[in-house]
Order: C-alpha cells, then structure tokens, then sequence
C-alpha cells in the first residue's frame, strides 16, 4: 500500500501518478528512458571493445613470455582474468 510506504515511495508514486496524466511530460520521460538506454547500451558496446583489445594485448604479450606482472600493469586485466585467459583456472 502506498500508504503505509516510505516517504520516497509515496513521492515517487506521486510523481508517477502526476506524469501519467500529463501526456507531454510522459512524452519527454519516455524519450529521456530511451537516450539513457541508448548511452548505456553504447558504453557497454565500448567497455566490451576495450576489454578485447585489452585482452588481445594480453595474449601478444604472452606470447613474448613478458613476466604476469608485467602483463597485469600494461593491460590493467586482474589476476583473475590473466589465469582466465591462460588456462589455468
């Protein structure tokens, strides 16, 4: 029950109610939903290009047999994905 929740809950709820009714500002809610799924869809797009590219630079680097330290401080991959990468977990 909105009643009984939490004064955020109530105003939010509020807020809710309010927007619905007016149909511009549920319009502008609504294009302002879909820009910030469109950004966080395009930062995700970008994180998982540079962690290949991190990735990739890894591999080369193994393949040169540097040091795993030196491997973790050039590509800022964790341990965890270095054991990943070589098999080893």
């Amino acid at each position: 029950m909105v009643a009984t929740a939490s004064p955020a809950i109530q105003k939010a709820t509020a807020g809710f109610l309010k927007l619905s009714k007016d149909e511009r500002a549920r319009l502008i809610h609504e294009f302002h939903e879909c820009e910030v799924r469109a950004w966080r869809d395009e930062m995700a797009r970008l994180n998982n290009a540079v962690t290949g590219e991190r990735i990739a630079i890894a591999w080369n680097m193994f393949n040169l047999k540097l040091p795993v330290e030196t491997i973790i401080q050039a590509t800022g991959l964790s341990i965890g994905e270095i054991e990943k990468l070589r098999g080893d977990s």
